[in-house]
């Protein structure tokens, strides 16, 4: 189960960054806690990070306090 789990966690971070499911590996997993590797371009990634940010409920959250 867990093979799977990490598998469509991995499908779902290369969507959301918008790159390759192939450019997304998983580095180690600690649990619930995974490190990845992406390959792609470090400035592409942060634009893409910052855009979802901004769409973000935590972050509509945050900011109506």
């Amino acid at each position: 189960m867990e093979g799977r789990a990490n598998e469509a966690a991995l499908r779902a971070l290369a969507e959301a960054l918008g790159v390759r499911r192939a450019d997304v590996q998983l580095i180690r997993s600690i649990g619930r806690v995974k490190f990845v590797e992406v390959d792609a371009a470090e400035n592409m990634i942060m634009a893409r990070l910052a855009e979802l940010a901004q769409h973000s409920t935590l972050t509509a959250r945050l900011d109506s306090r």
